[in-house]
């Protein structure tokens, strides 16, 4: 993102503006006469969950987030999901066994309503 910039010092006090688009229309009256340069792609990178491999990209699969990897080829689609997980609510990582569904995200005993 590019900022425009104009400032002026008055008395002891600098006044500035700062603004995403130059919104003054002449020339000659911000700091930044340049025109703004195209953005940058953002880098994603992780680990491979077929193969291991550490792999970066610019694009994510649309259906499951992750970045095709260099070495063999795959997203994360279709991947075999990891033997632990962690609880949304207490945060402890558990074994699948301890969670009631594969798309459970709370395990059992935060499923399970407090003891009277």
């Amino acid at each position: 993102m590019n900022l425009w910039l104009d400032a002026v010092a008055d008395r002891g006090l600098v006044h500035a503006v700062f603004s995403e688009t130059r919104y003054w229309g002449s020339d000659g009256l911000s700091l930044l006469d340049e025109a703004p340069t195209a953005a940058r792609p953002i880098s994603i990178s992780g680990t491979c969950r077929h193969c291991g491999a550490d792999t970066w990209g610019y694009t994510a699969c649309e259906d499951c987030g992750d970045v095709r990897c260099r070495s063999c080829h795959r997203c994360g689609c279709g991947a075999p999901r990891p033997a632990t997980w962690v609880c949304t609510v207490c945060w402890l990582e558990k074994g699948k066994a301890q969670f009631r569904t594969a798309t459970s995200t709370a395990c059992l005993e935060c499923e399970r309503p407090p003891a009277p």
